[in-house]
């Protein structure tokens, strides 16, 4: 009873829902809605020119080192800097991490574990076995 398992997909798919159900076990008033509920944080993305990824990293461990954390977060929330030296990345242009052979034999080692949160949850998961 004082375990509650949420799915990442839900929170992709329908933030303010899922954080409704997270107010609810928690306790927080339901209605109550942050503005950020629908922003991406860390979305994926990388450097429009190839190669300054490496520049920038440095360029934020330094400030990071000089406790300059309020110039990092503001240079991370300005869109207009962002949208000037980085590209989002799309889900679909991600490149594929494992092989087919190993996500299919490692998907059906996992069903009985799969079909064991599928039984606790009550909730369809076949999108994972397959």
């Amino acid at each position: 009873s004082q375990i509650n398992i949420l799915f990442y997909d839900d929170l992709d798919s329908n933030p303010l829902s899922f954080a409704k159900k997270l107010y609810e076990i928690i306790g927080v008033d339901a209605l109550f809605q942050p503005d950020i509920v629908n922003e991406k944080i860390n979305q994926g993305a990388q450097a429009v020119v190839p190669g300054s990824e490496r520049i920038f990293r440095i360029a934020a461990d330094t400030l990071r080192k000089l406790g300059l954390f309020y110039i990092l977060d503001s240079l991370k929330r300005n869109q207009s800097l962002r949208s000037i030296i980085l590209k989002d990345v799309k889900k679909e242009d991600t490149i594929q991490i494992i092989s087919d052979s190993i996500r299919k034999m490692l998907q059906a080692k996992f069903i009985p574990e799969i079909e064991m949160v599928e039984k606790i949850t009550e909730r369809d998961l076949s999108n994972w076995k397959h």
